[in-house]
Order: structure tokens, then C-alpha cells, then sequence
């Protein structure tokens, strides 16, 4: 990962982006691609699961459960990963639900369109007027 775009996932993060502060968070945790910095780490992984990103969520219940950056606390560790389980289940059946409307909408489109065909076909040719 180029500087560039560490420097753009800081400024991602700095604004919000739940995703960006997950990502930057992973790599200061470890120092990949950016500065061995653990407790900024915790700082946007905990941020980043305050906003329900789920991949932040599942990592701050392995934070929780070691006890980085916090005392241990296996409750906490647990809530954490019922909720991006929750989370999860939550944004599949939201997409269920999307696809349902989405195939519904074509489905009528197609019954309308089949009748507009049928009345085409079964209509009688009008006599020319001359």
C-alpha cells in the first residue's frame, strides 16, 4: 500500500467512513503498511463498531477477549460477536427483502407487457379507409 493511499484511508477514517477506520485500524494494530500505533488501533476498530461495521465488530470482541487495549472481558467479547451476527442477518434479509421487490417489480412488468402483447395479436386488423 502506497503512501498515498494510507494517507487517503487516514483522511477516510478522520471523517467517519466506518469501513476506513476498520482497515487503517487492522494496519496500525500490527504495523502493516503503517506505524505500529495499538492504541489509535483500538481507538478506530472501537469507532468503526460503534457504526455496526461488522468485520470492526468481530475484531474488537478478539480485543475484547485478549484483553488489548482494555481489561479482558468475555462478555463483552461475546455481545460483540452477536452483534455483527445480528448485524449481519439484519443486511441479508434487508437484500432478501430488496431482491423480493426487485423481482416483483419485473413480474408485473411482465404481465402488463404479455397483456399489451396479447391485445396485439388478438385484435382484429381495422379496415383501411380509402
Amino acid at each position: 500500500m502506497s503512501i498515498a493511499d494510507v494517507t487517503s484511508l487516514q483522511q477516510r477514517a478522520q471523517s467517519g467512513d466506518a469501513r476506513a477506520q476498520y482497515e487503517l485500524g487492522r494496519r496500525l494494530l500490527v504495523g502493516r503498511d503503517a506505524p505500529f500505533a495499538p492504541d489509535d488501533a483500538v481507538r478506530l476498530i472501537e469507532s468503526a463498531a460503534k457504526q455496526n461495521e461488522t468485520d470492526a465488530l468481530q475484531l474488537s470482541a478478539v480485543l475484547a477477549a485478549a484483553g488489548i487495549g482494555r481489561a479482558q472481558d468475555w462478555s463483552a467479547a461475546f455481545d460483540l460477536v452477536r452483534g455483527a451476527a445480528e448485524f449481519t442477518v439484519i443486511m441479508w434479509k434487508l437484500e432478501c427483502i430488496t431482491t423480493i421487490g426487485r423481482l416483483s417489480l419485473m413480474l408485473s412488468r411482465c404481465r402488463r407487457d404479455s397483456r399489451s402483447v396479447g391485445r396485439k395479436i388478438g385484435s382484429k386488423p381495422q379496415a383501411s379507409r380509402t
